[in-house]
């Protein structure tokens, strides 16, 4: 069983590469703090799916923004999720989703806050 630090990495490792080919200066995951968060997705089938994941390093609670803007083939979207949140010790959470159709492109904005910080877990990934 993967622990959840190596898990998140593995998570940002595509997302980050994403991001260098299409030249973005915004980073796919954050490991400092009382958190970890980072962007997975996944696509199947002619869509893709992105999860804001988070991993609390204590016990903590907070709020999330989740955002994605996309431009593509079949027009524009932008959808906006949100909410309040608490995690115990080494927990696992995934906090947003959404799944849209592939070939666009994605500016995906994820954001936590905890004690009184915001992180960002931002990216823009080609897909």
């Amino acid at each position: 069983m993967n622990s959840p630090d190596k898990r998140l990495a593995a998570l940002a490792a595509p997302v980050l590469l994403a991001l260098g080919i299409a030249g973005a200066n915004a980073g796919g995951s954050t490991q400092n703090g009382p958190i970890q968060c980072g962007i997975e997705y996944s696509s199947n089938g002619g869509m893709v799916t992105f999860n804001g994941v988070l991993v609390a390093k204590t016990d903590l609670s907070g709020s999330y923004t989740f955002r994605i803007e996309s431009s593509g083939h079949g027009g524009s979207t932008n959808i906006r999720q949100g909410g309040n949140f608490s995690a115990r010790a080494g927990e696992e959470l995934q906090l947003g989703q959404a799944s849209l159709s592939s070939g666009g492109q994605y500016g995906v904005k994820f954001e936590v806050t905890a004690n009184g910080q915001t992180y960002d877990c931002s990216g823009s990934v080609p897909v």
